[in-house]
């Protein structure tokens, strides 16, 4: 059975340094680890399904946002937008609280709809990269 790519890139995006995501490459299913929401035997037990279930070697772990480059996303972007905008969002990348002042800048610059439609793309590809490298069948949605 295929995995949907977009189940698999909305659930990279959402990967971080407090959750962690698997696919059963077999079956397509995902689970989640939520460190911040769920209970140690929860996680136990979920971890226990992975390791140590009868299809534990089809279970795969998901990068995280910060593995597939999501500061690159940002500087891609604002690399690709011309003029003042493009150097505003250059701006906001610099220091701490870099991806907070990107969000807000690309708000203020009314560039939401074409930077969500970029991010998305992004990770498409690279959930698509994710599965080829790991020889997982995926399917693509008729609206991606």
């Amino acid at each position: 059975m295929a995995v949907k790519l977009k189940e698999i890139a909305e659930a990279i995006e959402d990967c971080n340094d407090e959750s962690q995501a698997f696919v059963n490459a077999k079956t397509g299913e995902l689970e989640w680890i939520l460190e911040y929401a769920m209970g140690q035997s929860e996680i136990d037990e979920i971890i226990e399904k992975i390791e140590e279930g009868e299809d534990a070697d089809d279970w795969y772990r998901l990068p995280t946002s910060f593995e597939v480059n999501a500061y690159g996303m940002m500087e891609d972007f604002a690399e690709s937008v011309e003029g003042n905008k493009g150097a505003v969002l250059e701006s906001a990348l610099r220091g701490r609280g870099a991806f907070r002042r990107f969000k807000d800048a690309v708000y203020e610059l009314n560039l939401s709809d074409r930077w969500y439609r970029y991010k998305d793309l992004c990770y498409l590809k690279a959930a698509a990269r994710w599965c080829e490298d790991h020889e997982i069948e995926y399917e693509v949605e008729s609206d991606q």
